[in-house]
C-alpha cells in the first residue's frame, strides 16, 4: 500500500498517477483544506448569527418587553405555560429575523424547550429556566444547575458541541454566575460540552437613583455542576 503523500492523494483525487509532487499537492491544498476552512467557517458564521441574534433579544426584552414576559410566565401564552410560554417568545423573535429554522421532536432524555435545525443541518439546542421573584439562593442554583445538565444531555442526544440556557431572571436581586467567558458570553464546560448562558432580567425594578443597595445571588461552576434534582416550575 502506497504511504501517504502529495502524490498518493493528488492521485485518490483526480485518479492521474502521473501528477507531479508540486501539482498534486496543489490538489491537496485546492481540495481538502479548503473544504475544511469552508466547513469550519460555515460552522462558525452559523454560531456568530445565532449569538448575535440572542444578544439582540435579550435587549429587546429587557428594554422593551418586561410585563410582557412577566405576564407570560405567570398566565401563559399561546396555550404554553411557565417556561414553555417564555421560549415561545424568544421562538417567535428568531422566526421574525427570516432565520431558517425548524422545530425538531423531542430526544431521548426528553424535550428541550425549544431544538431547531438550521439550513445546514446543524441542532441548535435551547432551554430555558423561569427564575422567579419568590426563589431563594438555593431555590436558583437548582434551577440553573438543572438547566445546564439538561442541556448537556439533549448535546449529547444530538450530537452537538454546544447548546445554549437561557435564564429569564424575575427576581429584584441581581445575579452573579462565577463563569468562563469568550466573546462576551458566558458559558460552562460540563460532561464535554459548552453551554453558553444568556440572562434577561424581566423583573420591574426601580430607577437606579432609588434602588439602594441591590442584594446578590452568587453561583459558582461548583454550584452547577453539581448533580442536583430535575426542578418543576
Amino acid at each position: 500500500m502506497r504511504p501517504f503523500s502529495s502524490p498518493a492523494s493528488g492521485e485518490y483525487l483526480t485518479g492521474n498517477d502521473q501528477l507531479k509532487p508540486d501539482e498534486a499537492l496543489r490538489i491537496v491544498r485546492d481540495v481538502a483544506v479548503d473544504g475544511l476552512f469552508e466547513y469550519i467557517d460555515e460552522q462558525l458564521d452559523a454560531r456568530n448569527v445565532l449569538l448575535a441574534l440572542l444578544r439582540k433579544y435579550k435587549q429587546r426584552c429587557e428594554w422593551f418587553h418586561r410585563s410582557r414576559l412577566v405576564k407570560a410566565g405567570a398566565e401563559g401564552l399561546e396555550g404554553r405555560s411557565g417556561e414553555r410560554a417564555l421560549v415561545l417568545d424568544l421562538h417567535e423573535y428568531l422566526v421574525d429575523q427570516s432565520v431558517e429554522f425548524f422545530v425538531e421532536p423531542s430526544s431521548s432524555s426528553g424535550e428541550a424547550d425549544l431544538v431547531l435545525r438550521d439550513a445546514n443541518g446543524r441542532y441548535i439546542i435551547v432551554d430555558a429556566k423561569h427564575l422567579k421573584p419568590e426563589d431563594g439562593a438555593a431555590e436558583v442554583r437548582r434551577k440553573l444547575a438543572s438547566g445546564f445538565h439538561q442541556v448537556t444531555r439533549y448535546c449529547e442526544d444530538y450530537n452537538e458541541p454546544t447548546g445554549y440556557l437561557v435564564g429569564f431572571d424575575e427576581s429584584p436581586r441581581r445575579l452573579h454566575l462565577e463563569l468562563d467567558e469568550t466573546d462576551g458570553w458566558q458559558y460552562l464546560s460540563l460532561g464535554g460540552k459548552g453551554v453558553y448562558y444568556l440572562g434577561i432580567s424581566i423583573a420591574a425594578l426601580p430607577s437606579a437613583s432609588k434602588a439602594g443597595r441591590a442584594e446578590e445571588i452568587n453561583v459558582t461552576a461548583d454550584d452547577l455542576r453539581a448533580r442536583t434534582p430535575d426542578v418543576s416550575t
